[in-house]
């Protein structure tokens, strides 16, 4: 399924910058970089602009939680069933928990690691991306299946729960797919 989010963005969906990292892996000042004669960030906050009625830009920074143990966490998201954030690392084969308090974060589920997007959907399943093996997973109870396979270079991840649609950056390519979730998947 192929296609482009509603003109004007949708009223019941927010937009959230996280602009506040450190930027190591960019080499430092990823907001002030220059892309076409305007700041990155500008970029970013155009295109949040167009998609979504509701926006909200983080700039301040605290550290919760560091260490080798996260294994470079390259996608988080809330978890409202559990009350936890989970981290999708690059280099760990487990998606990761942690809630405050919490001084190591723990495995919920373990697979090809090498994770980007992640997405808590509200009955307690969870999205994943992995660039190991080109696909879409989905954890349920614990356990991770291959949900989406063939998607090459699959970047960060979003879901329309009221379409029941999975939007997949693919980096390499520079598009999105989108993919219709079967009743029951």
């Amino acid at each position: 399924m192929s296609g482009a989010p509603p003109a004007g963005g949708s009223p019941s969906v927010a937009g959230v910058v996280l602009a506040a990292g450190l930027a190591r892996r960019f080499g430092g000042g990823k907001l002030a970089a220059p892309l076409d004669g305007r700041p990155l960030v500008g970029h970013v906050l155009d295109t949040v602009r167009s998609a979504v009625k509701r926006r909200l830009l983080a700039t301040a920074l605290a550290v919760v939680a560091s260490g080798p143990a996260l294994g470079s966490p390259n996608g988080i998201t809330w978890q409202d069933t559990t009350g936890v954030w989970l981290l999708a690392p690059l280099q760990s084969p487990g998606i990761l928990s942690w809630s405050e308090g919490d001084s190591m974060p723990r495995v919920v589920a373990t697979g090809p690691g090498g994770y980007d997007g992640i997405e808590a959907l509200r009955d307690g399943r969870v999205l994943v991306t992995s660039w190991a093996d080109s696909a879409v997973h989905l954890i349920t109870h614990g356990r991770m299946t291959k949900l989406i396979a063939n998607v090459d270079a699959p970047a960060d991840l979003g879901y329309d729960l009221k379409r029941g649609v999975v939007a997949v950056p693919r980096f390499r390519d520079n598009k999105v797919d989108y993919f219709q979730l079967k009743a029951g998947s």
